[in-house]
């Protein structure tokens, strides 16, 4: 589960209470607020969304080895879009 340090809308110690009921959950802390993976918000962190991707995806291709293929796809190309879309907002705003 992504955590941002900076989040005010869910305090660390909240977030700790998840992993204290669930220590077989994985945590991962990121240097980010809230909706650090929303590219539409001030709070977006592209390196923090980009890292926490790229673990959703492992995660979800090493526990859903049985759900179709497509949609392991449709969710890395989803990724890869975000990039490209955001590389041609920044060469459009120029």
């Amino acid at each position: 589960m992504p955590f941002g340090y900076q989040d005010t809308h869910l305090p660390a110690n909240e977030a700790e209470k998840v992993r204290d009921a669930h220590p077989e959950v994985e945590i991962f802390w990121y240097e980010a607020g809230h909706g650090f993976n929303c590219d539409a918000q001030g709070s977006y962190n592209k390196e923090a969304a980009l890292e926490a991707c790229e673990r959703t995806l492992r995660f979800l291709k090493k526990h859903l080895s049985q759900c179709p293929r497509r949609f392991l796809s449709v969710a890395s190309t989803t990724c890869e879009r975000r990039e490209v879309e955001n590389q041609f907002r920044r060469r459009d705003s120029h």
